[in-house]
């Protein structure tokens, strides 16, 4: 019976600005004004909880690995084939994060990687710098 006495009241109310609705119907069914402010959000909201805000996105941290991702880097040889984590925050599972990496002369442009956010909020890549890659392009001395 309360709840549709509530619906009737806040149907009857809500042509009115929402303002007035909680300023008067809470009294009319003799409710707390906190108790009244909740049941017409729920029944605006049709019983849903509102949604909270959008996470903003954001780097936390990149750390390269080993390629199992277990161990920090502390050096590497050339050529060697290295992981590289990046902690996230407000990505959703599955969700690419781009990473550039820069081969550290500035002429060159750096290179743009997509790894996918798994569910703990991490992004892993496999690595290694293009002149090492198979298939890359080898060429002699005389530029053949």
């Amino acid at each position: 019976m309360a709840q549709h006495a509530l619906s009737s009241t806040v149907s009857r109310l809500s042509r009115r600005a929402p303002q007035i609705c909680i300023c008067t119907g809470y009294k009319e069914l003799g409710m707390s004004l906190a108790l009244f402010c909740l049941a017409v959000a729920a029944l605006w909201l049709g019983s849903r909880p509102p949604e909270p805000p959008p996470a903003e996105k954001a780097t936390l941290s990149i750390r390269w690995t080993d390629t199992e991702f277990r161990d920090e880097l502390t050096g590497m040889f050339p050529c060697d084939v290295i992981g590289m984590e990046v902690v996230t925050k407000g990505y959703a599972l599955g969700e690419p994060v781009e990473v550039k990496v820069s081969g550290g002369l500035e002429e060159d442009p750096p290179e743009i990687f997509f790894p996918l956010v798994d569910h703990q909020g991490i992004a892993r890549m496999l690595f290694q710098v293009p002149e090492c890659r198979e298939g890359a392009s080898e060429t002699d001395e005389s530029g053949n």
